[in-house]
C-alpha cells in the first residue's frame, strides 16, 4: 500500500487560499460569468441558481445572505473544513477512503435535499 494522500484537505487549502486571494475582485469576477442558460431558456431556476451569489455572500461574511441564495451550497461550504480535517486525520492514520454509501437512503436523502433547495428557489421565484 502506498502513502495515503489527503486530497480533500489539500484541495480545501488550495481553494480557500485562492478564494482569499481573489476576494477583493469577487464582484468583478462574478460579473464576467455567463448567466444561467437553463433559466434563460425555461424561465425557471436550475439546481445551482443562486450559488454564485451565495459564494459572494460568504466572501463578505454574510451567512444569512448565503443561506438565502442557496441553502445547500452554503451548508456544503461551511461543512467543508470538517471534511478536510477528517481527510487529513484519515491520511495521517494511514486509512483508505471509505466506500461511498450504497444504501438507497443516503442517495434519496441527497436527492431530497437538492430537490427541496430547488423547490425553495422555484417558490421564491429566483
Amino acid at each position: 500500500m502506498g502513502p495515503r494522500i489527503p486530497f480533500l484537505a489539500l484541495a480545501w487549502v488550495c481553494l480557500f487560499s485562492l478564494a482569499l486571494l481573489l476576494r477583493p475582485w469577487s464582484e468583478q469576477i462574478a460579473a464576467l460569468l455567463p448567466s444561467c442558460a437553463f433559466h434563460r431558456w425555461t424561465g425557471l431556476p436550475c439546481l445551482s441558481c443562486g450559488l454564485t451569489r451565495c459564494l459572494q455572500a460568504l466572501a463578505r461574511g454574510d451567512l444569512g445572505g448565503a443561506f438565502h441564495w442557496h441553502p445547500v451550497g452554503a451548508a456544503l461550504v461551511l461543512l467543508s473544513p470538517v471534511a478536510a480535517i477528517w481527510d487529513l486525520w484519515r491520511a495521517i492514520r494511514g486509512r483508505p477512503w471509505p466506500p461511498l454509501p450504497a444504501h438507497w437512503g443516503w442517495r434519496a436523502g441527497v436527492a431530497a435535499a437538492l430537490a427541496l433547495a430547488w423547490a425553495f428557489q422555484l417558490f421564491r421565484g429566483l
